[in-house]
């Protein structure tokens, strides 16, 4: 039988010298040893294990995708009890003849542990443990080797190579405990901090691991509109691979990794979650989508291509979506050599029969996890939901629909390693923003390294270019749901290089990234469509607290911003803290433009600014500029007007002429907003409500 010294081998050595990042560092912020049970009453009991030691779940991973490793979600099983000892059964149902079942045992001596053993009998007793406790609720784990004269080793991580072995020295046992499935529900009901906690062993299989089942109605996912064993999907490796009639040696470096794959459909695949405390959510994937899907395998033939003009495919939770991306071209080769290498390997030494099994899920989560069967990074191409839970009607906790949605038949999407985090109780809704309209003292100075709401306080006249900066990165997913799914995005570049009397903007592509499409503090223009969530010229309170200083337990602060037409932004946080005001050259070096998160006095005569969807060369000072707003000047002033212009990206340009003129002059006949709203014909501030105003080009405040 072959065993694959191949290109992906070496290639996998590599990464696997590097910077692997450990489940401790990808835990959340939950101390599950506060949330264990005695294992004496949790026997029949759906548990997880955790290690305390290393602060990881046992999960599935390494040689044949059985090993056990640690991940920051565990895989759901059973504890039991015989008269060989306590043993714990996860949810795999091995196909193979020998050593089949589904309990997490010892191989051999001073070696791996597996969790696809069998029922420990007196004969055959590697999955029986013994647990001696160490605490409160922990204890460390001996399995026995054999039953004459039976040797006891110790389950210990072996950080080194990355998973979960056997050990004879019991002075260097790991501590575990077990915690109850229902607690992983319980626990989000217990943390009053606003914080990241991960909750994903509320979702079964959400690694994808091999020989979970073979049905898909045993699976725990939900399917609309897809068939398990007609249609062109599915989560994992073929069972049939590496079993004695099949090819052992690819599924012994390949069966760590799977992922969901569909393609030449459209439907929903899913899990619903009930009990949840209402607040904020978000639910995590890495995954693409391949618009060319030119190399679709099915039944042992390549069929034809099946491409699609974009992504159609989303990962979602409720109403909340976020869709799937594109490969950049680069990692999209690296995607399809993979595909090719490991299709070619089954060729080889004439092992033409598990062609028929090849699918490109096994390639694509090898993509994703970078080569690495124990520990990957999943932060790797990942994509983001946030979502706010709330009381279902009659209830005071809240459902949770989560999954991935393909809209049409063509392309393909890959998906792995999902998960979901509570991130605040939605009773206080805390939140952080800015206040276009306040003066210095507004500015928040706190700094936020958690997940909040964003509030922003500005109205934007719909359907016309903006000035935009924000002290906050924004994903497409969280721009889109507050400005509107057509929102239109440009990033100053500077000067433009084919004509240097043109201040050039460069459309931003909000749909088909995995980074921020606003970056904090640079410089934007955007075309918002959608009104306010909160739209009125009214005073507007929301709740924020001091992370330096919380004082949980205790009301929130509460922030004040008078004059309303909130936008928020879900899932945001500013570690950096919120500048009042700061002067950046643009990426080219050629302008500076300058900032404010408050309403300044003025910009400056000689100065850019956007005012009404046009921009304007000033020639005299101008007190209408807000905060999140900004102006630009040239870092080497030259003689007359630049021109404006937005390259498209596809050949084409919209160029704008500059108004040299300042935009407040053209207001002096009536009373206007700081927005530009015109609210009365005449000069009388008599009955209009709080607020700034301008009145022949000077600033008026109305208490």
């Amino acid at each position: 039988m072959k065993h694959f010294n191949t290109l992906l081998t070496v290639m996998f050595l590599l990464v696997w010298g590097g910077n692997i990042q450990s489940a401790k560092a990808q835990n959340s912020d939950i101390d599950w040893t506060q949330n264990a049970i005695n294992f004496r009453n949790a026997v029949n009991k759906n548990v997880y294990l955790y290690n305390k030691t290393h602060n990881g779940f046992l999960n599935a991973g390494g040689k044949y995708g059985m090993q056990a490793v640690l991940n920051p979600r565990g895989i759901r099983l059973t504890l039991r009890q015989n008269a060989q000892g306590f043993y714990l059964e996860g949810p795999v149902k091995n196909e193979s003849i020998n050593k089949k079942g589904s309990c997490i045992g010892i191989i051999n001596i001073d070696d791996k542990i597996y969790i696809d053993l069998a029922v420990p009998t007196e004969d055959e007793p590697r999955t029986a443990m013994a647990f001696d406790e160490s605490g409160t609720n922990t204890f460390t784990i001996k399995g026995k080797e054999y039953q004459e004269s039976p040797t006891y080793h110790s389950y210990k991580y072996d950080e080194t190579h990355g998973y979960i072995r056997a050990n004879g020295r019991k002075n260097d046992a790991d501590e575990w405990c077990l915690v109850e499935a229902d607690d992983y529900q319980n626990v989000i009901f217990k943390e009053s901090e606003q914080g990241r906690y991960n909750i994903s062993g509320l979702i079964l299989n959400s690694r994808f691991i091999r020989n979970v089942v073979t049905q898909e109605s045993e699976a725990f996912w939900s399917t609309e509109r897809l068939n398990y064993e007609s249609d062109d999907y599915c989560t994992s490796i073929d069972p049939k691979m590496g079993t004695e009639d099949s090819n052992d040696g690819y599924a012994s470096e390949f069966g760590a990794f799977g992922c969901l794959e569909m393609g030449h459909v459209e439907g929903r695949f899913y899990q619903k979650i009930s009990g949840l405390r209402p607040g904020l959510y978000a639910v995590t994937a890495q995954a693409f989508f391949d618009t060319n899907d030119k190399c679709t395998y099915k039944g042992g033939a390549y069929e034809a291509p099946n491409p699609a003009e974009a992504s159609n495919a989303y990962l979602y939770a409720n109403d909340a979506e976020t869709r799937i991306p594109t490969l950049p071209e680069n990692d999209y080769n690296t995607f399809k050599s993979y595909v090719d290498e490991q299709y070619k390997s089954l060729t080889n030494d004439g092992e033409t029969n598990d062609k028929q099994y090849f699918r490109r899920n096994v390639p694509a989560a090898y993509f994703l996890a970078q080569g690495n069967q124990f520990s990957p990074d999943e932060t790797f191409h990942r994509v983001t939901t946030y979502v706010t839970v709330t009381a279902d009607e009659g209830s005071a906790t809240g459902s949770l629909e989560l999954g991935v949605r393909k809209d049409a038949v063509g392309g393909r999407v890959y998906v792995d390693n999902i998960s979901l985090y509570y991130i605040g109780n939605e009773d206080e809704h805390l939140s952080f923003g800015v206040d276009a309209y306040g003066d210095e003292s507004s500015v928040d100075t706190y700094t936020y390294e958690k997940e909040y709401y964003f509030k922003l306080s500005r109205k934007f006249n719909l359907n016309q270019w903006s000035a935009l900066t924000l002290p906050v990165d924004l994903t497409g997913q969280q721009v889109k749901e507050a400005f509107g799914d057509e929102v239109e995005l440009c990033k100053l570049y500077g000067e433009n290089p084919q004509n240097h009397n043109q201040i050039l903007f460069e459309p931003v592509d909000i749909n088909n990234t995995y980074n921020a499409v606003i970056e904090a503090n640079m410089c934007y223009l955007v075309k918002v469509k959608a009104d306010a969530k909160f739209n009125e010229n009214a005073r507007y309170t929301f709740n924020r607290r001091n992370e330096a200083y919380p004082q949980y337990g205790s009301a929130p602060e509460k922030v004040i911003y008078d004059h309303g037409y909130i936008y928020e932004f879900t899932g945001v946080n500013c570690p950096g803290g919120i500048k009042k005001q700061e002067t950046k050259p643009s990426p080219d070096g050629k302008l500076n433009y300058t900032y404010f998160n408050y309403h300044p006095e003025y910009a400056p005569k000689g100065s850019y600014v956007m005012s009404g969807g046009r921009m304007y060369h000033l020639t005299d000072n101008w007190d209408s500029l807000i905060g999140t707003a900004w102006y630009i000047t040239e870092a080497t002033p030259s003689q007359g007007s630049l021109t404006f212009v937005i390259d498209n990206g596809n050949g084409t340009t919209d160029i704008n002429g500059i108004v040299t003129e300042t935009p407040a002059g053209k207001a002096a006949e009536g009373v206007y907003t700081i927005n530009g709203q015109k609210v009365a014909s005449d000069k009388s501030l008599n009955d209009l409500p709080k607020g700034i105003y301008i009145v022949n080009g000077k600033k008026y405040i109305v208490r």
